[in-house]
């Protein structure tokens, strides 16, 4: 799973956080060896998976995307539905059959706070910096993480989710 962060004016952040690796990485990093699919078609509206950049700006054999396995990424539709004053960090991508994807996290979901360093609380989080500082000190204190997401839907209403790693 990677997160970006939104400035005001719904502007995406040049670089995405790798949570798995807490490394930086460009976009085109971060689709590196991985088939994109069509939102639609991972949330079970289409039975098919549809490759979507497949105009060699990516290379990459079909053997290494399939090992890399298939990646959703953040829809120009998902940053609309957010307020032009938005600031905070959302989902990029999130590589299908990975624990985020498991756990029902999809592009576009906001996430909103991480586990405390120590105990149970969640703490809120808008920027990339504040997360990855965050998922360092937790994991030197437990292997446990726990993330609060928001999912934007037509009615601009939001559910909460809390997922543990």
């Amino acid at each position: 799973m990677s997160l970006r962060q939104v400035s005001n004016g719904r502007r995406l952040s040049e670089l995405a956080l790798d949570v798995d690796t807490l490394r930086f990485q460009s976009f085109f990093d971060e689709l590196q060896g991985r088939k994109i699919v069509e939102s639609d078609s991972v949330n079970g509206e289409n039975g098919d998976l549809v490759e979507r950049l497949d105009n060699g700006s990516i290379s990459s054999s079909s053997q290494e995307a399939d090992l890399l396995g298939y990646i959703e990424v953040l829809q120009n539709s998902a940053l609309a539905m957010l307020e032009e004053s938005f600031d905070g960090v959302v989902v990029s991508s999130v590589t299908m059959g990975s624990l985020a994807w498991e756990a029902g996290i999809r592009a576009g979901d906001v996430l909103t706070a991480t586990s405390a360093t120590l105990g149970d609380k969640l703490w809120p989080k808008s920027t990339l910096d504040g997360v990855r500082s965050a998922i360092s000190s937790r994991k030197v204190i437990s292997p446990a993480m726990e993330f609060e997401f928001r999912r934007l839907t037509q009615g601009f209403t939001a559910a909460t989710e809390a997922v543990e790693t």
